[in-house]
């Protein structure tokens, strides 16, 4: 299976083949998708994903809120739901997004840098930093920086 490529640099938008996804059910549920995506190697505790998003929300009321934010990206992400393609990773406790079928952009720029520096000839060099250059298409994800998440 083709792993899903998150882009947060610039505009939020996932591709996955020929399939693109740029409308989120809530700004909130893009907001929190690029969250995830960011820290893409990382469980979230339920309680502090509530908080952060949904911090005017009593523990009750973020629990709905983020259970429909969830549903709505698997139904993007996975409509055949098939574990083995699980894009989301959830349990009671936590959520994060699956790094074994999903990748970022922000992740490969981040490896581009280290590379280029590491680089022992100018044309290892600019070929690392002409990857970065390529990746980069504006500021992390407009929503996600103007909002504090």
């Amino acid at each position: 299976m083709e792993k899903w490529r998150v882009r947060l640099l610039g505009e939020l938008k996932a591709e996955q083949g020929s399939k693109t996804i740029t409308r989120f059910r809530t700004q909130k549920t893009a907001a929190l998708l690029a969250y995830l995506a960011v820290h893409l190697h990382q469980a979230h505790r339920r309680e502090v994903l509530i908080d952060r998003f949904w911090p005017e929300s009593g523990l009750d009321s973020g629990r709905h809120s983020l259970s429909l934010a969830l549903t709505a990206l698997r139904h993007q992400f996975e409509p055949e739901a098939r574990a083995s393609d699980a894009v989301i990773l959830a349990n009671r406790f936590s959520v994060q997004l699956n790094p074994g079928v999903v990748t970022t952009d922000v992740e490969e720029f981040q490896k581009a840098l280290p590379a280029a520096s590491r680089a022992v000839s100018r044309a290892e060099r600019a070929e690392a930093l002409g990857s970065a250059i390529e990746l980069y298409r504006g500021p992390c994800f407009q929503e996600f920086t103007r909002t504090g998440f």
